[in-house]
């Protein structure tokens, strides 16, 4: 009865949840569990690959199938598997004992033939009647296996055999060498339930110790099998049930309590679906949380704790969970549905795109792929390799296939189309440094530089007779504007007092169709304000009306590596990328960047899907930080790094002050992160991510967890330097990214 003999079963149709695939499969794998009877209703049928998939996916064995049905049938060749097919046993009504079996095998006889051509056995499943004697499945499997059906066995079902509760040494016995699966239940005389958690019927001690003394080492299969439970919560229940009566069994009396029943285990949960139970989440300031009605805060509870406090329980109850306790550990947002978007796909990036480039074999971690001109009504494409200063490939088609995954953003920029021939130059010298990019119109020209020597290397990409060449040029002396056309908004001030927030308005509707999810944004004066997009946009905003009437937008860059962070100097607008600091200069005052300035690269770029790199700060001296989720807390002076703090679980941003001996940054709840959190970085150190290291704890704790009820995603944090906000001057803002809110944080 070791793990991996588990398989779940009923599972399917009689889910509380109603789980899809991907949720079930996601389900049984934090169990442990690693196979699954598959039993099924009409409406599943649609399902049926999709199971198939994710059970591969998620390393679950699709164990058996219920009855039948011909487009499992195709699917099972497909995949090349050869799952059980369980049906029941019929019960002949006339003839002699002898004649009903030989009725019983006809009736076998063709789906035994059909499926042994895939290589699956057929399980004969009791379910009450003539059919469910084990006697008579014993006579029928004898009979099929004479006519030489080898492949047919028996499976045994504990909920359908409380009639032979007291012969259950002699029924299993006569089974035994049949049995290819035995699905267990907690048994009472009678049916009283029918259906228990195993340990808690009042013969279940004895009919395991039956089963563990036979020598039966098969399959042991456990079920859920009612509608009203939670899946994940009765399979965990007759594990642990299962559990407890081994332990019972090789020790009387060491296991103890008995676990709790999953009846027991719900009520426990304390806002669920099922408790039709009304979380009161409005917020008590409506002023505070303005957007609370919006459609991304449609779940969330605020003020949870405080109203615990305003109503001085005595007993505290439990945080109801993410968005409310309804969705489960997700919440309302997930890979299928909330965060699968492509509209990435519809936006005009222009003629270059950075990123994780993927495609003929190479993986270039810090990669730009340029769109070409085009020849004979065909579409050419270059990549280049920033760190190896070279043309690395080049091809036709789409400059990018963008995936729909979380919105595009985990995929890096696979290549879109069809390999041509390159030809490069072939003159590499090893110690190039990459100075930046030149954006002329729709051209892009790459320049780097040699140690010791003055002079720019200056390369840039032609298509002529369908091969893309590399070329020698010179750094561009005039530039061609590419994005014109400009957006009017309209803003909205604020009216608290004496503090008030502002709303500016974002030109969503573009010509570009440029995908607002800003990641950074700075004053570039008292007037204009400078923003980054997460999809590689930099945009200025010029407020020339004092009420925010008129807010004029226009796009300043495109195509950079993911940007989360923006800061303005000396009136430069810089960009912290992926691959690089960047600095962004308008060489002709047509507000557009001509110049995308490489001004510092020694961090670390991973290739990785979901390694972020976020904020950008400047201390008086001149020194850079930002926060890396690979390397940490990261401060930059000239080329040299240093790693301030390590074990942040994705640093969402972070804040600086003035001259840097403070330094803040905040972690996600996740693996060794139990919560949220603001963490002080200022002396340096770990702070438990990736596990424990030097001191007394392996880490350093954080200078404040923040409870989800509170701010369930925290982003960074803004030290207040300004006499006009009195007396809050020279403390901390904190800003929430999963509240959408901002906290007042009183630092010591």
């Amino acid at each position: 009865m070791s793990p991996e003999k588990l398989a779940a079963w009923c599972i399917v149709p009689f889910d509380a949840k109603k789980r899809t695939p991907t949720q079930r499969a996601e389900m049984l794998k934090r169990l442990g569990i690693k196979r699954c009877a598959y039993d099924w209703r009409g409406e599943h049928v649609m399902e049926f690959e999709e199971e198939i998939i994710q059970y591969k996916k998620h390393g679950i064995e699709f164990f058996a199938f219920w009855a039948g049905h011909e487009k499992a049938y195709e699917l099972f060749q497909k995949y090349k598997m050869s799952p059980q097919i369980w049906r029941t046993l019929g019960s002949p009504t006339e003839g002699s004992q002898e004649e009903m079996i030989s009725i019983a095998a006809d009736t076998m006889q063709g789906i035994a033939a059909r499926i042994a051509k895939f290589g699956s056995k057929l399980g004969l499943y009791n379910h009450g009647g003539w059919g469910g004697e084990p006697k008579n499945l014993v006579s029928v499997c004898k009979e099929l296996r004479r006519r030489g059906h080898d492949n047919v066995g028996i499976v045994y079902n504990w909920h359908h055999g409380h009639g032979h509760i007291e012969d259950w040494r002699e029924s299993l016995n006569i089974m035994k060498p049949y049995l290819i699966c035995l699905n267990l239940n907690g048994m009472n005389s009678h049916a009283k339930p029918k259906i228990l958690d195993l340990s808690h019927g009042e013969h279940d001690r004895q009919m395991i110790k039956v089963i563990l003394e036979s020598g039966y080492d098969g399959p042991i299969g456990i079920l859920d099998h009612r509608t009203e439970i939670d899946t994940e919560i009765a399979l965990r229940a007759n594990m642990q049930g299962l559990d407890w009566l081994i332990r019972d069994y090789n020790e009387p009396g060491s296991a103890g309590k008995k676990p709790l029943k999953s009846q027991e285990v719900t009520k426990d949960v304390p806002l669920t679906k099922s408790s039709n139970l009304d979380v009161n989440r409005i917020p008590l300031d409506l002023a505070a949380n303005p957007y609370y009605d919006s459609y991304v805060n449609r779940d969330r509870v605020y003020d949870f704790y405080a109203r615990q406090a305003l109503n001085r329980e005595k007993k505290p109850e439990t945080f109801p969970g993410l968005d409310g306790g309804y969705q489960g550990h997700w919440g309302n947002q997930n890979d299928q549905e909330t965060w699968k978007d492509g509209r990435i796909k519809e936006m005009d990036h222009g003629s270059m795109v950075s990123g994780v480039f993927r495609g003929n074999g190479l993986t270039i971690p810090r990669a730009v792929s340029v769109r070409l001109a085009s020849e004979n009504g065909v579409p050419y494409n270059v990549v280049f390799d920033t760190d190896k200063m070279k043309f690395s490939a080049a091809w036709t088609g789409d400059l990018v296939s963008w995936s729909d995954v979380r919105r595009g953003f985990m995929q890096g920029i696979p290549m879109g189309g069809k390999i041509v021939e390159l030809r490069d130059l072939k003159k590499k010298i090893a110690g190039a440094k990459f100075q930046g990019l030149y954006r002329d119109g729709k051209r892009v020209i790459f320049a780097w530089s040699i140690p010791g020597i003055a002079n720019i290397t200056y390369r840039t990409a032609i298509v002529e007779n369908g091969i893309v060449h590399e070329i020698e040029t010179d750094a561009p002396k005039t530039f061609s504007q590419q994005w014109s056309e400009k957006n009017v908004t309209t803003g909205k001030m604020g009216s608290g007092f004496p503090y008030a927030i502002d709303t500016l308005t974002l030109p969503y509707n573009n010509p570009w169709k440029s995908l607002m999810f800003l990641g950074g944004h700075d004053f570039v004066s008292d007037s204009r304000i400078a923003v980054c997009t997460i999809p590689g946009d930099v945009w200025i905003c010029d407020v020339s009306e004092p009420n925010l009437e008129k807010l004029t937008w226009k796009r300043f860059a495109a195509g950079l590596h993911q940007p989360l962070g923006l800061k303005v100097v000396n009136g430069v607008i810089h960009v912290m990328c992926r691959d690089q600091i960047v600095a962004l200069h308008d060489q002709n005052g047509d507000d557009e960047a001509d110049y995308y300035e490489s001004v510092s690269r020694i961090h670390d770029t991973s290739s990785g899907s979901h390694d972020f790199i976020t904020g950008l700060e400047r201390d008086l001296s001149g020194r850079w930080y930002f926060a890396s989720g690979n390397q940490g807390l990261c401060r930059v002076n000239n080329d040299r790094i240093d790693v301030l703090g390590t074990g942040l679980r994705n640093p969402n941003g972070l804040g600086i002050s003035p001259d840097g001996s403070v330094v803040l940054t905040s972690v996600q709840e996740g693996n060794w992160t139990p919560a949220s959190a603001i963490c002080d970085i200022s002396n340096g150190g770990h702070f438990g991510a990736g596990g424990p290291r030097q001191g007394e704890l392996g880490y350093i704790p954080p200078m404040l967890y923040l409870p989800r009820g509170v701010d369930n995603s925290s982003g960074g944090q803004t030290f207040i330097d300004s006499q006009r906000w009195g007396p809050v001057n020279g403390q901390w803002l904190h800003f929430s990214s999963g509240f959408s809110k901002y906290f007042l944080v009183l630092r010591e």
